[in-house]
């Protein structure tokens, strides 16, 4: 049941809620980058962070493109898994999968030290409860490098969210209405 577990990722489950955590994956994929050890930070990512590494002679230096996307692709898991918290830092950093520069990389490890200091979070479905709440938002444009807007939503159930994203819009739109609106209904 322990190694169905991990794959299934339900920790938990009691007479009054179903949990859902994946410490095991965080630790792992700490360990694969050699931050075990490191201290945590308390927020996903601070994009003008990486805009100002990337202004830097070090921040422009080129990277190892496989180790950055396959930290990506285990992010992206994790993100669409069991850790919202994560979805937008995931999705801002997938972009540059192509041509990752030392600034991504920084900012990545970023991600994995918040992952380390949060690692005890989880997801937790409670029995009772039938309400259905979402929520949209897009940040109109605020991307440094091409102006598009980033937009992100999430579907509670009985205060539990089931269904989270962030994705990058493809147009520039004049307001962030219309891209929260078809965020959730391309869902």
């Amino acid at each position: 049941m322990k190694c169905l577990s991990y794959w299934v990722l339900i920790s938990g489950v009691s007479k009054h809620c179903i949990t859902v955590d994946q410490r095991a994956e965080i630790q792992s994929l700490l360990s694969e980058h050699a931050l075990s050890n490191c201290n945590g930070c308390k927020s996903p990512l601070n994009v003008d962070v990486v805009h100002e590494i990337s202004e830097t002679d070090k921040g422009r230096e080129a990277i190892d493109g496989v180790k950055y996307r396959r930290a990506i692709g285990n992010l992206l898991y994790l993100s669409n898994c069991s850790r919202p918290d994560t979805a937008f830092s995931v999705s801002f950093l997938g972009q540059f999968c192509q041509n990752p520069l030392y600034a991504h990389s920084v900012a990545v490890k970023h991600v994995l030290k918040y992952l380390k200091h949060t690692e005890d979070l989880r997801l937790t479905f409670p029995k009772s409860g039938k309400c259905l709440i979402s929520y949209c938002d897009a940040d109109h444009a605020q991307n440094k490098y091409d102006r598009e807007s980033f937009t992100g939503f999430v579907v509670l159930l009985a205060n539990c969210a089931i269904v989270w994203g962030c994705r990058k819009q493809q147009r520039v739109a004049m307001s962030s209405l219309p891209l929260s609106r078809n965020i959730m209904l391309s869902r």
